[in-house]
């Protein structure tokens, strides 16, 4: 597509990628900077899916240590929960990827590390894995609330701290 938008604007495609008109004497130059910035993005764009699918493989290996280790309740749901972080972490990093290279723009969808979390103690709560009240099987979901709160409240106190308002 970008070659056909050139021939009508009249312009190369390094001015293109430049955003600015060049002068000819200068357009080696200029094309050399597009391609070497270009090559050094898809070198960092590529080591970052490679410790993204990384992690998720890590990921995947931790939810199976409870059964491995034939762990107690308690300690499953921990190495599980470590898991689901880090698979999350390795998904995040993708589609941050692909997000930026493709020029994209994704909308949050509110399935956060504390909304999986919760989901997966439903269902431990569910299969009768787990025996706890209910208010501890949403707990990621309350403790990250009371998170948020508290990190404004903090940047509300240091706002009045530093206008000299404190009452």
């Amino acid at each position: 597509m970008f070659v056909p938008l050139c021939s009508i604007l009249g312009i190369t495609l390094t001015e293109l990628f430049n955003g600015e008109r060049i002068e000819t004497e200068h357009i080696i130059e200029k094309t050399d900077k597009v391609l070497t910035n270009v090559i050094e993005e898809n070198k960092m764009y590529s080591i970052i899916l490679i410790i993204s699918s990384i992690i998720m493989s890590i990921s995947i290996v931790i939810f199976f240590i409870p059964v491995l280790m034939a762990l107690d309740k308690t300690p499953s749901i921990i190495i599980i929960s470590i898991g689901l972080f880090l698979l999350m972490l390795g998904w995040s990093l993708k589609l941050t990827v692909w997000k930026r290279k493709n020029n994209k723009v994704i909308e949050n969808t509110g399935m956060g590390f504390s909304s999986a979390l919760t989901l997966v103690f439903i269902t431990l709560k569910l299969t009768n894995y787990i025996n706890w009240p209910w208010i501890w099987v949403f707990s990621p979901l309350w403790i990250g609330i009371g998170l948020i709160i508290l990190f404004f409240m903090v940047i509300l106190i240091i706002g009045r701290i530093k206008k000299g308002k404190w009452w």
